[in-house]
């Protein structure tokens, strides 16, 4: 299933934000509520991560929303399936 872009897992019942099956890569913006006050990943995204990683045996790549200037979720999408026709050729 699908909804606006992201993408489910039904096996493990996650929403990923971003999911290039052809490069087996998910991408996750991460907004400030994801990292305690000292910068650190709260412990529910790495077991969810490790969990995602485990099942997908995949590349997993977390941007920081405010480490970001101007990108959006569709550009970075529009990013991947660019390097993924490079890869291809």
């Amino acid at each position: 299933a699908k909804n606006e872009g992201e993408y489910y897992i039904k096996g493990l019942g996650y929403w990923l934000d971003y999911y290039e099956p052809k490069l087996n890569i998910v991408i996750e913006w991460d907004e400030k509520y994801h990292y305690n006050p000292d910068g650190v990943l709260n412990e529910r995204d790495i077991k969810r991560q490790n969990e995602i990683e485990s099942h997908l045996n995949c590349k997993f790549y977390r941007l920081k929303e405010w480490e970001i200037d101007n990108m959006t979720i569709e550009k970075i999408k529009s990013y991947a399936q660019t390097t993924y026709q490079k890869i291809k050729q």
